[in-house]
């Protein structure tokens, strides 16, 4: 893939939470929580309620039936809404963006539920008997990919440094298979990940769409854009779109994988062609993600009571050859093992004023 160091570092500059747009496969307003007024609004809310409710201000079509709800719902601890309206076939979602509620709506889907939620008990039974977190990765990515027909999921794993590894994939043999392939932590820039840590789920349906304005781009009770973090229709970056064109990706979508409050990874699902995923079944995803997340979080505890143990009998062993010996040196040195065990190293020297002794690989004395 080209990609020119100017073009990153743009990227990583680019206030990507206002982006002043969203895609088209759905319509955002945003509304006063005092009068429930419409702030500001898609250039395509007409295609979705019906009115231009941009130039308007007032809601009047379908929605107006739940702005009561909605505000009863803004004055509650709730972090997000989301109702059917228009007979089932809008889903409304809404969320608090400074002093202002956004709302989104997309075209419901017809997923049968009592199916789906078959699917996640048994997703759930086979994430219970894997006892590693290798098996329990290979089993979220052959999920999703049945549940959402991408061509390809793989977990990306960040490091310390924020660099990624791509360490399981499924795929059906559309897209090149990117498992074990590592990327520099540039690729997915800092603010990037944090907007990963507070939006849990991002998709892009068409990789070639055409961003939808919000009107006006300034909210006229901030005097700011509406940041739209939280936003699932957010527009996203255009140095994002073209990496995702270099990749032959015509569509994909992101799943955040949180340990506490850390970003540990993502789940990240391809498709050749464009690919909408429904609401219901992004949903059920994250579900997936959640369950991926504790299963790990567990596992890793596992692992840490484990290595705490193992490190305590290192130590106590070599307390005792230390009390053992004449020279507290040679009683560390006596054992190499259990030295370079106790500090997961190749090779160790102990150095005093008069003394040197190398165990392990190490350097020569001089």
């Amino acid at each position: 893939m080209d990609r020119s160091e100017p073009d990153l570092d743009a990227c990583a500059r680019e206030p990507i939470h206002i982006p002043g747009a969203i895609q088209p496969h759905g319509a955002l307003i945003v509304l006063r929580p005092r009068d429930m007024r419409v702030l500001q609004a898609s250039g395509n809310s007409s295609e979705f309620f019906g009115e231009n409710l941009a130039a308007t201000g007032v809601v009047t079509g379908p929605l107006s039936k739940i702005l009561s709800r909605l505000k009863d719902w803004y004055e509650t601890q709730e972090p997000t809404f989301q109702v059917l309206i228009a007979g089932g076939t809008l889903l409304v979602t809404a969320h608090r963006s400074a002093w202002s509620i956004v709302v989104e709506v997309e075209r419901a889907d017809k997923a049968q539920v009592d199916t789906l939620l078959t699917r996640l008990k048994g997703f759930a039974q086979t994430l219970a008997a894997k006892d590693d977190v290798p098996g329990s990765l290979e089993a979220a990515t052959h999920f999703i990919l049945e549940l959402t027909a991408f061509d390809r999921v793989l977990v990306y794993q960040f490091d310390e440094g924020w660099n990624g590894h791509v360490i399981a994939e499924t795929g059906n043999g559309k897209l090149p298979s990117y498992l074990d392939l590592r990327f520099p932590a540039g690729d997915i820039p800092a603010q990037a990940r944090a907007l990963y840590t507070t939006n849990r789920l991002r998709i892009i349906p068409d990789a070639g769409y055409r961003p939808v304005p919000i009107m006006p781009v300034i909210n006229p009770d901030t005097s700011e854009p509406i940041d739209l973090s939280q936003a699932q229709l957010r527009s996203v970056s255009p140095v994002h779109l073209e990496y995702m064109r270099n990749m032959a990706t015509a569509a994909s979508m992101s799943v955040s994988i949180m340990i506490g409050d850390k970003l540990w990874g993502l789940i990240s699902c391809h498709s050749a062609e464009p690919h909408r995923v429904p609401p219901t079944i992004r949903d059920a995803c994250d579900f997936v993600a959640q369950s991926l997340s504790m299963k790990i979080a567990a596992q890793v505890r596992s692992e840490d009571a484990a290595s705490r143990v193992a490190l305590a009998q290192v130590s106590a062993r070599l307390l005792s050859n230390m009390s053992e010996e004449a020279s507290w040196l040679e009683g560390l040195a006596r054992k190499p093992r259990d030295l370079l065990e106790q500090v997961r190293a190749s090779g160790a020297a102990i150095v005093t004023e008069d003394a040197f002794q190398a165990v392990g690989v190490t350097p020569p004395e001089t």
